[in-house]
């Protein structure tokens, strides 16, 4: 697993009116794909279970960036596009595993390098939101503009979208963004005007 400095780790934002910023969303996501990948590795648990529980939370969590983050890194971080492009690589080997687990028995003999290849690449994905990703955000956005993300992220309309396919994100309704995740992200891309500008 990543082990972080402590320096490295999110800190969470609490809307006080309840809600959470995107910072915080994609933290908290990370966090629960690295206890995943802890459990599945355990002879403690079911193992069967908790690898279906991964491989559909990898799944959720690549689509959501796909549909909410990455328009954002294109559009609003200077050299956001080079942490879009690194991260649209990362979705992608994270998707061919994906396939190949979805095709695979869970006693086949490729599955558990198959799963590290995963844990590869998630602990590389998580160390490069730390280091990157969350900083560049904070930069350019306002607590409100990532509070909005952060709605988008955890918004009904994107948990059914993904729910459908969870393991497909490029396939049928996933290839979408739904158009109230959409209005946040223009939103945010039309206020976010001033690009790397320091909130406080």
């Amino acid at each position: 697993m990543t082990n972080d400095h402590p320096s490295d780790r999110h800190e969470p934002h609490q809307d006080p009116r309840g809600g959470q910023s995107a910072i915080d969303v994609l933290g908290t996501e990370h966090d629960r794909l690295q206890a995943l990948f802890a459990r599945v590795s355990s002879p403690d648990e079911d193992r069967p279970a908790v690898l279906k529980e991964l491989l559909q939370a990898l799944a959720n969590h690549m689509a959501m960036e796909k549909q909410v983050l990455i328009p954002i890194l294109e559009d609003q971080i200077e050299g956001g596009s080079m942490l879009a492009d690194r991260m649209t690589d990362e979705h992608d080997r994270v998707e061919r595993c994906l396939t190949l687990l979805e095709r695979r028995k869970v006693n086949s003999p490729d599955v558990p390098a198959l799963v590290t290849d995963l844990l590869d690449i998630t602990d590389a994905h998580i160390s490069g939101g730390n280091s990157a990703v969350f900083p560049a955000l904070r930069d350019a956005l306002s607590a409100a503009e990532l509070d909005e993300l952060g709605a988008a992220m955890v918004s009904d309309e994107r948990r059914r979208l993904t729910h459908s396919h969870p393991a497909l994100p490029d396939t049928g309704p996933v290839a979408a963004v739904t158009r109230k995740v959409a209005e946040v992200v223009d939103n945010v891309r039309d206020r976010s005007a001033d690009i790397g500008r320091t909130t406080t």
